[in-house]
C-alpha cells in the first residue's frame, strides 16, 4: 500500500505544479482538470478509498509548500479544484458501478453472483475454490 500510496503522491504534486505553471491560461487549466478527471478515475479502478484521496492531496500539498515561493503560495491553494475535479470523477464511476451492480442483480440474479465471486477472488490474489480444498 505504501508504494500505491507514493505514486499517486507523486502524481498529484505533478499535476499541481503543471496547474501552477500554467499561467492560468483558460486552455492550459481544462487539460489540467482533465488530467485531474482522469486521475480520479484511476483512483476508483484501483479501489482507492475516497478518504485516501483526500489524504493523499493534503500530503502533494505538504510536499509543495516547501518547494513553493510564497508568490505561488495562492497557486497552492486553489490546486483544491483538481481535488474537486477527481473526486467528482471518481463519484461519477462510483455511482455508475452502483447503477451496473443493481441492474445486473435485478436482471441475471445467478451472473451476478458468479460476478462478484471473480471480484472477491481477484482482490484475494488467488482462486476462491483453492481455500475449501
Amino acid at each position: 500500500m505504501m508504494a500505491i500510496r507514493k505514486k499517486y503522491i507523486e502524481k498529484l504534486v505533478e499535476l499541481f505544479k503543471s496547474y501552477m505553471k500554467s499561467g492560468h491560461s483558460l486552455e492550459s487549466f481544462e487539460e489540467i482538470r482533465y488530467q485531474a478527471s482522469e486521475l480520479g478515475k484511476e483512483l476508483f479502478k484501483e479501489r482507492i478509498p475516497l478518504d485516501w484521496i483526500i489524504g493523499l492531496y493534503i500530503e502533494a500539498v505538504r510536499r509543495l509548500k516547501c518547494e513553493v515561493r510564497k508568490k505561488e503560495a495562492l497557486d497552492l491553494a486553489s490546486c483544491g479544484e483538481l481535488l474537486l475535479e477527481m473526486v467528482m470523477a471518481y463519484s461519477v464511476n462510483f455511482l455508475r458501478d452502483l447503477e451496473l451492480r443493481k441492474t445486473l442483480r435485478e436482471s441475471d440474479p445467478p451472473a451476478a453472483k458468479s460476478i462478484e465471486r471473480r471480484k472477491f477472488e481477484n482482490k484475494l490474489g488467488k482462486h476462491f475454490h483453492s481455500f475449501h480444498k
